[in-house]
């Protein structure tokens, strides 16, 4: 699956079955407050939801896991650091996260809407690991590369409304390894030949000594940042440049939620500015990517 770093509207989705509340919160006070340029975001109700194990993916899902204690680091971990870094620089020169192009939006679906099945079906989603598991015929489902559910490491609306992300979150990149895989992935679409090769289902994260409150950052990025410190960031794509992925805000009605007047992006009065655009120059300002360390892989085949 190809996904790349521009910001043109692609309508793709897909389906939960069930009513879903959002409830707001706010974490840390300064999780989106205010960049120089950008203004602070007011918080309100919209149509997403904030992802909570046991209730979106079972709750000893890779996506809730913590990363923060005892896993140690895989071998390989600094040849895909130097990987990764050089990927970036060749590659656009930042990480961006797609918010509008090749993200998915969520649509919650009551039990009266119509529903059409994209890429798959997942029953009982509180207890799915977060992931296509295989038929017993041995058919593999999902959209994504990996296998992994969209919804899984999405970064949502409501999420960044709060200030908050308490799960893993999905990351694609343009050069992983052909053939191979690490778990959670169940599958790829790598095409390097390399053994050192970063493969997808690779997870990194942030060592839980750092301290984040230290680093100077915006306050986008260090949101995203203690996510990753406490639950990782997963590689789930082949894509065009080093990207993230949030909610498209495709099924939010009326309004842009992240560059509307009181948006997450905090374009001031809605008008576009490049300080507010939420890449690693701008929002994603000092996120510390050459901090990442890679916890230990289970390949597979």
């Amino acid at each position: 699956m190809f996904a790349g770093a521009g910001l043109w509207r692609r309508r793709t989705g897909f389906a939960l079955g069930g009513v879903i509340g959002v409830a707001m919160m706010t974490a840390h006070g300064e999780a989106l407050a205010a960049s120089p340029k950008c203004a602070a975001p007011p918080v309100r109700e919209l149509r997403s939801l904030m992802l909570t194990p046991g209730r979106e993916f079972a709750a000893n899902s890779y996506l809730y896991r913590d990363l923060s204690t005892d896993v140690p680091k895989d071998a390989h971990s600094e040849l895909w650091i130097k990987s990764l870094l050089r990927q970036i620089g060749n590659h656009y020169g930042v990480v961006s996260v797609n918010i509008d192009s090749y993200a998915p939006p969520i649509f919650i679906a009551d039990r009266e809407n119509p529903t059409v099945r994209v890429g798959g079906r997942i029953e009982a989603l509180g207890k799915n690991p977060g992931y296509f598991e295989p038929t017993p015929e041995g058919y593999k489902f999902g959209t994504t590369a990996t296998g992994l559910a969209m919804l899984g490491g999405l970064i949502t609306i409501a999420e960044q409304r709060a200030g908050i992300v308490d799960h893993a979150i999905h990351m694609a990149l343009p050069e992983t390894r052909r053939g191979h895989w690490a778990w959670p992935a169940q599958r790829s679409d790598g095409d390097e030949d390399d053994p050192d090769a970063i493969p997808q289902g690779a997870t990194f994260r942030l060592p839980h000594e750092l301290n984040l409150d230290q680093i100077d950052m915006d306050p986008y990025a260090r949101m995203l940042a203690r996510a990753v410190q406490k639950h990782g960031l997963v590689v789930r794509d082949t894509a065009g440049a080093v990207v993230l992925y949030a909610e498209n805000p495709l099924a939010c009605g009326a309004g842009d939620p992240y560059t509307g007047v009181g948006g997450i992006l905090g374009w001031p009065g809605g008008r576009e500015t490049e300080e507010c655009y939420p890449d690693s120059n701008h929002r994603l300002r000092g996120f510390p990517w050459d901090r990442l360390e890679a916890v230990r892989a289970t390949m597979q085949p």
